[in-house]
């Protein structure tokens, strides 16, 4: 599926005229090249933060090394797994919880208050950026929030008012087990205030590295603009292909000539190097990450106590 993917990919940089893409390339400004991959990798280190943070907060102490490369791990699962940014949480759950020898609800919860932080500044950037534009009402909001706060309620006290519970046993013990565990962030609102003002500066990156990458082709794409665009292709990332393949690449290309005087040409080419430089680059740093992992707990647990 992922070499399935990878060729659709090639083949839609050779079918948007694979000559005039790679003359542009060669003449690009390579220094701003550069400085796009470090804008859009750079996010992956304010991650290691957060997740480091989120597990201490839940009493499991790794260190910040460890930390990062569970995250590279989890991008390579999510990466490779069919809607991106799904499985690697999961892989991530389990393989803390063996190395640490706590509940994986303890685990869970920290890992999925780690996700929500990293995830809410595309939301807000997004939703911000499509209110100032008018793509987006403020109506539309609240509808969306009031959904998701039934669908809460419903969940957590609809068998308190007579609802059969929705849940099996086991699910709902779990669930019960991290919500007690998330409930400790109460405490900790300061933390996790300054955890979501790292993570804005990430998507800010992220953004910034599109903004370089259009640049050195001369492209200047308005920032403002890609405030509204990157978030919303991030829509394409949960396609039923491994890490979104495909789907995110036409998104953001459709999004980039929409909302741009960018031929389509150069869109595909911009889409491209961004997707090169970080869903591959993920791949490729998430490979070292995992084997990293394996080592680290081939050791642990032939007696060595490791790093962490």
């Amino acid at each position: 599926m992922f070499g399935f993917t990878t060729l659709l990919f090639i083949s839609m940089l050779y079918l948007s005229d694979f000559d005039r893409s790679m003359e542009a390339l060669r003449q690009a400004h390579h220094h701003l090249l550069a400085a796009g991959f470090m804008l859009a990798n750079a996010p992956v280190l304010i991650y290691a933060k957060v997740w480091k943070n989120m597990l201490y907060i839940s009493d499991v102490s790794l260190s910040y090394r460890t930390s990062l490369k569970v995250v590279l791990a989890n991008t390579f699962v999510n990466n490779l797994t069919p809607f991106g940014n799904i499985g690697g949480e999961a892989a991530a759950t389990l393989y803390i919880s063996k190395l640490t020898d706590r509940k994986k609800s303890q685990i869970f919860s920290a890992v999925f208050s780690a996700s929500i932080i990293n995830f809410t500044p595309l939301i807000v950037l997004g939703l911000t950026g499509g209110v100032l534009l008018g793509y987006i009402s403020l109506e539309q909001i609240l509808a969306g929030l009031t959904i998701i706060a039934l669908v809460y309620l419903a969940l957590v006290y609809g068998s308190k008012i007579g609802f059969s519970d929705p849940l099996p046993v086991r699910v709902e013990k779990f669930l019960s087990e991290t919500a007690s565990e998330l409930s400790k962030l109460k405490g900790r609102k300061k933390e996790v205030g300054f955890l979501l003002l790292l993570t804005h500066v990430a998507a800010l990156s992220s953004i910034a590295s599109v903004h370089a990458i259009g640049f050195s082709l001369g492209y200047s794409l308005s920032i403002p603009l890609l405030v509204v665009a990157v978030p919303l292709a991030r829509i394409g990332n949960y396609a039923p292909t491994p890490g979104g393949s495909i789907a995110y690449e036409a998104t953001l290309t459709g999004i980039l000539t929409y909302l741009f005087p960018v031929p389509l040409q150069s869109a595909v080419l911009i889409t491209a190097i961004y997707r090169a430089i970080t869903y591959y680059t993920g791949i490729a740093a998430g490979y070292i990450g995992v084997s990293m992992l394996e080592f680290e707990g081939e050791n642990l647990f032939n007696g060595d106590p490791g790093e962490t």
